[in-house]
């Protein structure tokens, strides 16, 4: 028998609780980025120019920084570099 679908739990294998979950809401005139930072207690939101892909990097930076001070005690954080390359996606802008 197959479980009923939850929209709040992840389909795919990753752990919530120490990954940075980045969503990027794009329009012709400005860009709304969007976290769920681990160990933040808040949802980070943040709108920057279109095409500026400084001030995205730039607030991904913060909330990462963010992230990793506040669960820095448990150990429970590890930034990897391989995930954010395959999320960067700008190729083409």
């Amino acid at each position: 028998m197959s479980e009923a679908f939850d929209p709040r739990k992840s389909t795919t294998a990753f752990d919530q609780a120490s990954t940075l979950v980045v969503v990027v809401e794009l329009s012709g005139k400005s860009w709304r980025v969007g976290a769920n930072a681990p160990g933040v207690s808040r949802r980070p939101l943040r709108t920057v120019a279109a095409r500026d892909i400084g001030a995205v990097l730039e607030a991904i930076e913060r909330w990462k920084g963010e992230a990793t001070r506040s669960v820095a005690r448990s150990g429970a954080w590890s930034w990897d570099t391989r995930r954010a390359s395959t999320a960067s996606g700008t190729r083409g802008l």
